[in-house]
């Protein structure tokens, strides 16, 4: 009766089954007590399990307790608790126990869930000593390695596997496969086909992970090319192959070709599932065809597919880009009756789309409805409302969403800071970008290139133009090699600086080009001629080997002599050539150039 009670995973029943041997005076035995444990594994409640097996090592000993801390152990590695599992583990084996093929499969199982390669190697070794490999030992060894990514242990494994002298079969190369895939490695993906095909496995169902591989690579040329050797090779495609191309096609926005590809897998017999429609569904959405994602869900559902809140979440995208915020609510009451719980990414697009759209008091509504959800807000839901503070050049809003941030304990990522450098550059407080950018690195972010140009051209524009030159030398300590543009933006206030202090500056930043292998361009040619002279330009270009982007063009737009900041403004207010004509006259130089 305990048995039948854990087999169907009903631990009220055991327990009762259990007490009523007790109170009938009947000795507890080792089978009882693993009958429990297993009923307790089986309902995902290893605490019980645990509990249960502490009474009985402490009524057995280590000799009765054996078959049921087996069975907490295999228990716990199947659901992927490794830390439990290794712990009855090791105390099996400091009882002086043996663990058996399918304890030791339990354990990679485990490591293979957790994606902990060090203990599939660990468990994998001392299960090759003791002479309990066998092949599905060994595939359960390869898939942890495969569920994390790592290509070269899955196939070192497979080696092993040889030297044991057991053959790999289907699965063990579809985890290698998979390896490959997750890693995006097409290259070893193509490798470990070649090898189960000198196996003899070129027919069995090995080419979908190859196939995902290229198309998550978007490389549908190859992927196609695959699909096409398969068919001729008489290899069994199931719809996850159909599915691999499909999504690909879906990531570029490609809605008729992954409609083509889903008609394929109808004439080859293979009924789509969910993620097809999914993927449909999210192509339609990326090109705003609202019609078409209504009607691949209302197919999903005449199938008996109940649709998910990724499929959920499509809808409310492809709903919302187009401004159609009544359907994307209708939606979303929909997914809330189906019984689906909204994540993150659901609010995120829904905010997203009204900010676009200007409409704050709608945008906020679902901010709220988020933390209603009892969702924690990230640093992807407040972003838009700082970029569009940024768009509007209203930098204390932006910093105002910025507060709010920091009082909901909301972590700020790189894009946040990005976009709030951005909003004290167009209001031209260079200071503020500054002081933000300074911000982002006490905190520890990984800044890119964009977030430290913007700070250098609003210093340079508010006219701190040495720290400007500073934080050029920052950008090139953290590994980014400075632009024309980030070259530019300083070059261009310094060329109407006075001659004491531009030509000193001018200087440095030359010295910088030439140090930093940075490509100048015409305008770069331009400020540098105007502040050291043409024929000082041209010759730090012949010596370091200088090649100014439009170098020839910049030659005949350049002053013939070096002008005064105000003889220059005055040639800036100069009216521009109109006409064709006077065009050709201002190019030969016959008229002074703006």
């Amino acid at each position: 009766l305990m048995f039948a009670a854990a087999r169907a995973a009903d631990m009220a029943r055991c327990e009762h089954w259990f007490r009523a041997a007790t109170e009938a005076r009947l000795q507890p035995n080792g089978a009882m007590y693993t009958a429990v444990v297993t009923s307790a594994a089986e309902s995902l409640d290893l605490v019980a399990a645990e509990h249960w097996l502490r009474l009985c090592r402490a009524q057995l000993g280590p000799d009765g307790s054996e078959e049921a801390t087996n069975a907490a152990l295999r228990a716990a590695g199947l659901q992927g608790d490794l830390e439990t599992a290794e712990k009855w583990a090791e105390i099996l084996l400091e009882d002086g126990r043996k663990l058996d093929g399918y304890s030791y499969r339990a354990l990679l199982t485990a490591a293979a869930r957790s994606r902990n390669t060090v203990a599939a190697q660990r468990w994998f070794h001392q299960a090759t000593r003791e002479g309990e490999v066998e092949l599905s030992t060994c595939n359960a060894a390869i898939q942890a390695a495969a569920r994390a990514g790592d290509t070269e242990l899955a196939h070192e494994m497979l080696h092993w596997m040889r030297d044991l002298d057991v053959r790999p079969d289907r699965i063990s190369y579809l985890g290698l496969l998979t390896s490959a895939s997750k890693a995006q490695n097409l290259a070893a993906a193509e490798a470990f086909l070649d090898e189960a095909k000198a196996d003899g496995l070129g027919k069995a169902a090995i080419y979908a992970p190859v196939i995902s591989c290229a198309a998550k690579s978007i490389n549908l040329a190859v992927a196609e090319e695959w699909f096409l050797e398969a068919e001729k090779s008489g290899a069994e495609m199931d719809i996850n192959a159909f599915n691999a191309i499909i999504a690909a096609e879906a990531r570029v926005g490609n809605l008729a070709a992954a409609q083509q590809w889903l008609q394929r897998a109808r004439e080859a017999g293979e009924e789509p599932d969910l993620i097809s429609y999914t993927s449909l569904i999210s192509a339609a959405a990326k090109t705003c065809d609202l019609k078409a994602a209504q009607a691949y869900m209302r197919e999903a559902i005449e199938k008996g597919l109940k649709p998910d809140i990724i499929m959920m979440n499509s809808i409310i995208s492809a709903a919302a880009k187009i401004g159609d915020f009544k359907t994307a609510e209708n939606v979303f009451q929909q997914a809330l009756e189906a019984g689906l719980e909204p994540t993150v990414i659901t609010f995120s697009t829904l905010i997203t789309a009204a900010v676009k759209a200007h409409d704050l008091g709608l945008a906020e509504s679902w901010l709220q409805k988020c933390s209603d959800f009892g969702l924690q807000p990230g640093a992807g839901l407040i972003t838009p409302f700082i970029a569009l503070a940024a768009q509007q050049r209203d930098l204390r809003l932006a910093e105002s969403w910025f507060e709010r941030m920091v009082e909901k304990r909301i972590q700020p990522d790189m894009v946040v800071y990005g976009a709030l450098i951005s909003a004290a550059e167009k209001v031209g407080e260079g200071q503020a970008a500054d002081a933000w950018l300074q911000r982002a690195l006490q905190d520890g972010l990984r800044l890119d290139k964009n977030c430290f140009g913007i700070a250098v051209s609003a210093l340079a524009n508010s006219g701190a133009l040495e720290l400007a030159v500073q934080r050029l030398d920052e950008m090139r300590q953290f590994g980014f090699f400075p632009e024309a543009r980030q070259i530019n933006a300083i070059l261009k206030p310094v060329s109407y600086q006075t001659a004491a202090f531009r030509d000193g500056l001018a200087q440095q930043i030359l010295e910088r080009i030439v140090a930093w292998r940075v490509r100048p361009d015409e305008m770069s040619y331009r400020y540098l001629t105007r502040c050291l002279g043409e024929k000082a330009v041209k010759q730090a270009a012949s010596e370091h080997q200088l090649s100014f982007k439009g170098f020839e063009t910049a030659a005949r737009y350049s002053p013939k002599i070096r002008q005064t900041p105000d003889r220059c403004k005055q040639l800036q207010r100069q009216k521009k050539p109109t006409s064709q004509g006077q065009q050709r006259i201002y190019l030969r130089g016959r008229d002074k150039p703006p």
